[in-house]
């Protein structure tokens, strides 16, 4: 991996700039090799903590278990998961109907 490791340093048209830049960058390379080691650090213990608590049991697995098997046995009653839709009112009601047209009545 060594020597596989790229840094990017934007370069402008001034040369005594552009030395400056990457002497810049380089001495930067050591306290950003740090803080990635802090992360690593922290990951590390982050992954210890969470295997260590997977291994705990729920503490309250049989409440959800009951909680479960009720309501499966209430989308049994209902019948949700096969249950085809309805229509409810398929005629119109009284009040729906569309208004008759008035005719205008002409004298003559």
């Amino acid at each position: 991996m060594i020597g596989q490791l790229r840094h990017t340093v934007t370069l402008g048209t001034d040369v005594f700039g552009n030395l400056q830049r990457m002497d810049n960058a380089l001495e930067g390379l050591p306290i950003k090799e740090q803080a990635c080691r802090e992360q690593l650090s922290n990951l590390q213990t982050q992954l210890e903590t969470a295997k260590a608590e997977v291994q705990k049991p729920f503490p309250r697995e049989a409440e959800l278990n009951t909680k479960t098997a009720r309501l499966e046995e209430l989308n049994s009653l209902l019948n949700l998961d096969h249950k085809e839709p309805e229509i409810v009112d398929a005629e119109p009601d009284e009040d729906q109907r569309p208004p008759e047209r008035r005719r205008p009545q002409l004298e003559r």
